[in-house]
């Protein structure tokens, strides 16, 4: 998501317009063009609190900051914005699970967060057809906001030759530190179901501690 933000901002500079960043800290050189405002991290747990602190600190900073004619295009779990671009699955993905998941605080601020992300904009940009066809489904009231996917404005790396899966074995890759939101257990699952046909077949996960 850092990258997409760093790319688009950076674009949308060169083409003319004027941008400002308001963020939590800024870990590169700020680049010339562009205003760049830290807002000072946060203490990343409880994650719903830190989504909510942050939010409170931009609201203050804008209304500290007249911003007449601006678009605000955010990332995160914002209230003030025109356009958010929703970076990965929805967290009403939840309902797929036992009932008992949902009763939680941290489930019922997560999904109040999300829907205030995405009631409050004129437009929702989901980065592939994938989210996109999520967001409806658990959101079909905002289906008339939804605007047609933009990919990761990334650049692109080398690109890799076309190979073949060996029919027994094979890698499957997991990269993410948070590993229950990002679905490690059914990662497990599926390659489980994969080594029935394919017995070599092996997972390799990257990030969480052990």
């Amino acid at each position: 998501m850092e990258r997409y933000v760093w790319e688009l901002t950076r674009e949308l500079a060169q083409l003319g317009h004027h941008v400002t960043v308001v963020c939590e800290r800024c870990h590169v050189e700020k680049p010339a063009g562009i205003d760049v405002h830290e807002l000072g991290e946060i203490a990343p747990r409880p994650r719903w609190l830190a989504l909510l602190r942050f939010g409170r600190r931009v609201e203050r900073f804008l209304l500290a900051h007249p911003h007449d004619g601006s678009v605000i295009h955010s990332h995160e779990r914002l209230r003030i914005h025109h356009i958010t671009t929703f970076h990965g699955p929805p967290f009403a993905t939840i309902f797929e699970r036992p009932w008992w998941r949902w009763l939680s605080l941290r489930v019922a601020m997560q999904l109040f967060l999300e829907r205030r992300e995405l009631s409050q904009p004129q437009f929702v940009v989901p980065n592939s057809q994938f989210i996109k066809t999520l967001i409806a489904h658990y959101y079909p009231n905002l289906a008339q906001k939804m605007t047609e996917p933009i990919v990761p404005g990334v650049l692109a790396g080398a690109v890799r030759a076309s190979r073949v899966v060996p029919p027994r074995g094979g890698v499957v890759g997991f990269v993410g530190k948070e590993w229950q939101r990002k679905g490690l257990p059914w990662v497990v699952k599926l390659v489980a179901a994969l080594r029935v046909q394919r017995p070599e077949l092996q997972l390799c996960v990257v990030g969480p501690e052990p």
